[in-house]
């Protein structure tokens, strides 16, 4: 064999073997994951980890659902406006800008926020973005009710 094919044969060989470390080192971790776990709940501590209860998830849906009103008021507005809608919020007082941004993301994923403004005071809205108003081209007003009026902002 020549100086190069065994070099080659060596160089495969040392990856062949790093390849089997990490792989074992990742099993490893794994089952003294699962036996950590294993020990906890055999011990009565319940689950730990949160992994069998599903903690995380009921933490995400406690924090998107805090205002089932306006999660109605996304579904409302999204029959009424296009794709790709560049839009501005108008909501009740104590409902939270920062919020509206990301729950708009998740019920309207094609359109942009462009702001968000607290009727009649409250919380300060999101800081409009650079151009917000020639960029906005929907206004979407919600009510405390639960009303939701839609109105295009481009002129007729």
């Amino acid at each position: 064999m020549t100086s190069a094919a065994a070099s080659a044969q060596r160089s495969a060989n040392l990856r062949r073997a790093c390849l089997a470390a990490v792989c074992a080192g990742l099993l490893a971790l794994a089952g003294l994951r699962g036996v950590a776990l294993a020990a906890a709940l055999a011990r009565g501590h319940g689950d730990a980890a949160g992994l069998l209860t599903a903690r995380d998830e009921r933490r995400w849906h406690g924090w998107a659902q805090r205002h089932p009103r306006m999660n109605a008021a996304f579904a409302a507005a999204a029959d009424r406006l296009p794709a790709s809608a560049r839009i501005v919020w108008v909501v009740p007082p104590g409902v939270q800008p920062r919020w509206v941004e990301i729950m708009a993301l998740y019920h309207l994923p094609s359109s942009w926020t462009v702001a968000v403004r607290n009727r009649g005071g409250g919380e300060p809205g999101a800081a409009p973005r650079a151009g917000a108003a020639e960029a906005a081209t929907w206004r979407v007003d919600v009510y405390a009710d639960g009303r939701v009026a839609v109105r295009s902002l481009q002129p007729r």
